[in-house]
């Protein structure tokens, strides 16, 4: 198949993976990457799933807990109302600090959070700098989770030298540090996952990297509309 549309530019040279070149199948995947702003979303009580929602607006989404927040354009992801279990109170207390919750958004060059909410929040992914030690989002500061250039960048190297798959699935975890060896189960966590990530990570695993010899992406990876967005969102409360 043929990609057509507008897309933005690509990212800086100096985010590109060092000592890895990006080819022309590869390209075509970036220029898809970048138009397209949804992000696949769970939210869990003690690993359990309580929801499950695949976000579309351009300007992201905020996972908080209650009422709707703002009238802006962001997408509203809102942790439900913990059903009557042993965990219900200590849930319910660590919802309580969640009001202005984080803030979520795809730009052209990955995935961003601000955190606005009071809650302490601790992530995991491909980009934090700890594994075995909590990784904290400092309140009113953009953090970036997710880059788009390293994560085509390294399922090239998948397609072409045998490496690993690369990650793309971020943990959110809201009121207790994380990650946590000592203590896996945690209370209220959010799995985010860049749909076109997604897509891609899952096509070239089942096709071991076949696809991204070639110069077209494969038909059933729909090309999605060209959004306009801010990376910086300096204005969201």
């Amino acid at each position: 198949c043929q990609v057509t549309g507008t897309f933005y530019a690509c990212a800086p040279p100096e985010s590109q993976a060092p000592g890895i070149p990006i080819e022309p199948s590869i390209r075509s995947a970036e220029a898809l990457a970048l138009s397209d702003c949804r992000l696949h979303i769970c939210l869990y009580y003690r690993e359990i799933l309580v929801k499950e929602l695949t976000t579309s607006s351009p300007e992201g989404c905020r996972i908080s807990h209650g009422h709707t927040y703002d009238a802006s354009n962001l997408d509203q992801v809102l942790f439900p109302y913990p059903e009557d279990n042993g965990q219900r109170k200590n849930i319910e207390k660590l919802l309580s600090h969640l009001e202005r919750g984080v803030v979520l958004w795809m730009a052209p060059d990955g995935l961003y959070a601000k955190r606005l909410c009071q809650s302490r929040i601790y992530w995991d992914g491909p980009l934090a700098l700890c594994s075995d030690r909590p990784n904290k989002l400092e309140r009113d500061q953009t953090c970036k989770l997710f880059d788009t250039q390293q994560f085509l960048a390294e399922l090239q190297a998948f397609a072409h030298h045998g490496r690993p798959l690369p990650r793309f699935q971020v943990t959110l975890c809201f009121g207790e540090e994380f990650p946590d060896p000592q203590r896996q189960r945690k209370l209220i966590t959010a799995h985010v996952e860049p749909l076109l990530a997604r897509q891609l990570y899952y096509f070239a695993q089942q096709n071991s990297g076949h696809f991204l010899r070639g110069y077209d992406l494969p038909e059933h990876i729909n090309s999605p509309e060209d959004y306009h967005r801010s990376i910086r969102h300096s204005s969201i409360q």
